[in-house]
């Protein structure tokens, strides 16, 4: 009878040995899968701020100047609103320098990202090629009307992110 217990205790502790060994491995398996979910909630949040905050509600130099100056003619319009304006208009170069000067400090260094307009790049940080990991991507439609007369769009916006 001793010598069955002991084998059974032998048998229980190489068993748990076992288990032990595949759980570390799992786990340890689980520390190299990239994490896509930060490109994503950034692509959606960049998408969700520029295409709800009014002109009115940001605190930037560059739009100020721009509404002094008489380029902005509206600062209820949304982020989009006014980018998607300025493509309507044929002033690709301030939809850029706005996109540009808004998104600076918006997304930390390490994430690079693009803007696209209609299918045209507004704005990018970083090289985007077939075999990027963790691209992540999201869209807006955008319309609206220039001086309460002149209705323009639907445009897309697409924001992508990755790291």
């Amino acid at each position: 009878m001793g010598k069955r217990g002991y084998f059974f205790t032998l048998d229980a502790f190489i068993a748990m040995g076992i288990l032990a060994a595949g759980l570390g491995v799992f786990f340890l398996s689980q520390l190299s899968v990239e994490d896509t979910a930060q490109p994503e909630f950034f692509s959606q949040d960049i998408i969700e701020v520029f295409s709800t905050t009014d002109l009115k509600s940001v605190n930037n130099r560059y739009i100020d100047e721009h509404v002094i100056s008489g380029n902005i003619t509206n600062k209820d319009n949304t982020i989009l609103e006014q980018i998607g304006e300025y493509y309507h208009t044929g002033k690709m170069g301030e939809a850029q320098n706005l996109t540009i000067n808004l998104t600076y400090n918006l997304v930390p260094s390490q994430y690079n990202f693009e803007i696209w307009f209609n299918g045209e790049l507004l704005q990018r940080r970083g090289v985007l090629t077939d075999k990027t990991p963790g691209l992540s991507s999201s869209k807006a439609m955008i319309t609206g009307i220039i001086n309460r007369s002149v209705f323009w769009g639907p445009y897309k916006a697409e924001v992508r992110v990755w790291q």
